[in-house]
């Protein structure tokens, strides 16, 4: 099949083509120029004469300068927003080989190439003949742009992809006709679609572009799917009594479609998933039968999985002011112990550890208070599961702790501080295995 909106003209330009769209739509979405040599130059030969106050105002630190990109199966859609110099803002759209004239901000005509799996070639005729050549090449942090013109280099524009990332832990704010839905894709009743729907979580991870996701619905087993964007993988679900193919693309800057079709039955759905920094919506446009409905989540730090300590500072400050033993702390310093943090559904978390202070396993929830021991001391906790990472404290006898761990793809850092005592705050780093 081609992709859509390419014409059936050959199967061998069709796979050419569709070969790059799948390649290159993994870096769709949207980026931010953080650094670039000659900058002035660059802007120059970009907008064709950018001069004066509007130069001024884009060389200024204040300027911000984003852009959008989608690449379609047989061009590439753009857009430039300049927070500074709005005049020069621009979209457009345009197809691979074909030459296209671009009135203001550009002033210019055209010609779009694909170079390879990760870069595209334009280049432009201005209308004092100045001919600038843009070579844009992408990573999955980013990409550059190499300008060159008559007289040979000019300089590189580098710019930070800033979207949303799609890989996290996410749980069901509200839905829209979910429960229907279910009743009717799983043939159950309205009692037990309430129940599945008490409780919705989502977890996302990559590995080298191997995608899976964990879905959790209140206390049914945790159903999980692999996937790669833009390939067709195997789908099953018992809950829902679903088996087929699915197929998984990026569609634009932080939108994804999940199509899926039932080998059994024939028929086929489309999802949209939506990103922001904070939510997700998870759309059914088509639905399998004939109830449609929507989901939102809410982004929440990714804790779980297995870490290790690999530095931490204070934690001896911070144990001698408790009154703990030197032997003991010395213990502690010294260790760079393992701990695994699981999501058990339903809001459950357990944390399992086995350290000098503690061996066994935590289960809490967020937002609620429980009690542990360790080393002879009777600990009074609470945590809240947060966007960053998470916040909580501990009452240990007369002693008050709050403690906030900021957690990220690959590190979490924990800084904990007994109330009272300033010198007493301790930071411990942790590394995802």
């Amino acid at each position: 099949l081609n992709p859509p909106g390419f014409p059936n003209i050959s199967r061998f330009f069709s796979e050419t083509f569709r070969f790059f769209w799948l390649t290159m739509e993994k870096y769709n979405g949207n980026y931010k120029l953080v650094c670039a040599d000659n900058k002035a130059e660059m802007l120059t030969a970009w907008y064709g004469g950018m001069s004066g106050k509007d130069l001024e105002a884009a060389l200024s630190p204040d300027n911000v300068l984003t852009t959008s990109v989608f690449c379609t199966s047989n061009g590439v859609k753009a857009s430039f927003e300049n927070s500074k110099v709005t005049s020069m803002n621009n979209t457009f759209e345009h197809v691979f080989g074909e030459e296209k004239a671009y009135g203001a901000p550009f002033n210019c005509k055209t010609v779009i190439t694909k170079c390879g799996d990760n870069c595209m070639k334009e280049v432009a005729t201005y209308g004092d003949g100045a001919v600038y050549t843009f070579t844009t090449t992408f990573s999955t942090q980013g990409y550059t742009v190499k300008t060159t013109g008559a007289n040979g280099y000019i300089g590189t524009a580098y710019f930070e992809r800033c979207d949303p990332c799609l890989a996290g832990f996410y749980v069901m704010e509200s839905h829209e006709n979910l429960d229907k839905m279910v009743m009717e894709d799983a043939g159950v009743s309205a009692s037990v679609a309430a129940e599945l729907l008490s409780h919705v979580a989502i977890r996302i991870t990559e590995n080298n572009g191997n995608w899976t996701m964990t879905d959790y619905m209140a206390d049914v087993a945790p159903r999980t799917i692999n996937f790669r964007l833009g390939e067709e993988s195997e789908y099953e679900d018992e809950v829902f009594k679903m088996k087929g193919t699915q197929l998984v693309c990026k569609t634009g800057p932080a939108t994804y479609s999940n199509i899926y079709k039932d080998a059994k039955t024939g028929k086929s759905s489309v999802w949209e998933a939506t990103l922001t920094d904070d939510l997700m919506v998870f759309k059914c446009t088509k639905p399998l039968n004939t109830q449609s409905g929507s989901v939102t989540y809410r982004r929440l730090a990714d804790i779980f999985g297995t870490w290790k300590v690999v530095a931490n500072a204070n934690i001896e400050g911070h144990m001698k002011a408790m009154g703990l033993p030197d032997s003991m702390i010395t213990t502690v310093v010294n260790e760079r112990p393992v701990s695994t943090t699981e999501y058990l559904g339903k809001g459950k978390i357990k944390t399992t550890a086995d350290t000098a202070l503690f061996k066994g396993d935590l289960i809490w929830r967020s937002g609620e208070e429980f009690d542990w021991e360790t080393a002879g001391f009777k600990i009074n906790e609470i945590v809240t599961h947060t966007r960053a990472g998470f916040v909580g404290a501990t009452k240990t006898g007369k002693f008050n702790t709050s403690f906030k761990a900021t957690v990220g793809k690959t590190f979490m850092v924990i800084e904990s501080t007994i109330d009272g005592m300033p010198n007493s705050k301790s930071t411990q780093i942790s590394v995802r295995l």
